[in-house]
């Protein structure tokens, strides 16, 4: 009897914590062509959490499935100087259903100058996810480009 009461008592706890996490997206191939895919720093980069086409869509993942978010602000757009400057910081805004996620990136590498085939760029920062009540904190890294 204890333990189906301490079962109890813990079970919702639990169920919370799995809902209060990224999760890899379903489709890891949301974004076909030019676009940025992030992974969780921690993950060491084996799935994506979150793609974004360059344009107005992202897809990001809370458990269930693959939700599509359409772009708000994009602080890129607004800021003539070098986008792909080593140290750059950018900060991106996307809405869903009941979902807003900003996505603050610095780029971390960008190519060679001299390679004319290189059109890649990494970004580290913080993914910030607000559902209901709940945010989620995440640091990322990620790959930009086509």
């Amino acid at each position: 009897m204890k333990l189906a009461i301490l079962l109890m008592l813990l079970a919702p706890a639990a169920l919370a914590n799995e809902s209060d996490r990224l999760y890899p997206l379903i489709n890891q191939n949301q974004v076909d062509g030019s676009g940025c895919s992030f992974w969780l720093a921690q993950s060491g980069g084996k799935k994506d959490y979150f793609q974004w086409d360059f344009l107005t869509d992202a897809w990001i993942n809370l458990g269930a499935s693959d939700v599509k978010l359409t772009l708000l602000n994009d602080s890129r757009a607004s800021d003539p100087q070098d986008q792909l400057a080593l140290g750059r910081g950018h900060k991106l805004e996307f809405t869903g259903p009941s979902i807003r996620v900003v996505l603050r990136t610095k780029v971390t590498w960008v190519c060679p100058g001299n390679d004319e085939s290189c059109e890649a760029w990494h970004e580290a920062g913080e993914i910030r996810v607000e559902f209901g009540k709940r945010v989620i904190l995440s640091r990322v890294k990620g790959i930009c480009g086509s």
